[in-house]
This record gives C-alpha cells, structure tokens and sequence, in this order.
C-alpha cells in the first residue's frame, strides 16, 4: 500500500482566514453597514421608526446621560432576541457583534 497523503502547511508565507461564526440575519435582526439592501433590512425599518419615537426625549438629555439611553435601548432589543449584526471580513456574511458595540453605533 502507499503512504497516507499529508497535507503540507503552504510556504508562500500566505495567511489563512480565521473561522467566523457567520449569521444568517432574520428580519428582527438589525444591520450595520451602508447602502440600500441595509436602509430596507425590515429589521433596520423598524428600528429608525422605534428610534423616532424616543428622538424628543433623546435630544433634551443632557450628553452625560445618553450614553445611558443607548445601553438602555440596546438592551431593551437585546433581550427581545433582535440581534446586531455587521459584514463579516469576507464583506458576504453577517457577524454579531456585542453590546457595547452596538451602543456605539
């Protein structure tokens, strides 16, 4: 019998991607990113009509305390299972990214 087929690491000195826990996005999930297919995510449509609701109340809190409003918000998403999600590094998949994230978004 012949020896067992090894597969050699390459030599060209190229870097391998690292694994990406990729994310198919549901329409409650909320993207980041530019351009139509991101403005029409049914999940970012509902997402700036929620925002608008809360605008008022943002706009007259003093800056110290909005960074509070959005943890706020975003928890409150959060722990409705709405997800926030940015293009991976092959700029074809979705990744979740955390909270802290998110609030700054």
């Amino acid at each position: 019998s012949s020896p067992p087929v090894v597969a050699s690491a390459p030599t060209s000195g190229a870097i391998l991607p690292l694994a990406v826990n990729t994310i198919e996005p549901t329409s409650e999930d909320i993207l980041l990113g530019r351009g139509k297919p991101v403005q029409t995510h049914p999940g970012n449509i509902r997402f700036r009509e929620w925002l608008e609701e809360y605008r008022d109340e943002y706009e007259r809190t003093p800056r110290h305390k909005k960074r509070l409003i959005a943890a706020e918000m975003t928890s409150i998403l959060s722990s409705n299972g709405v997800r926030f999600l940015k293009q991976g590094p092959d700029k074809k998949s979705w990744v979740a990214i955390d909270s802290k994230e998110a609030e700054e978004k």
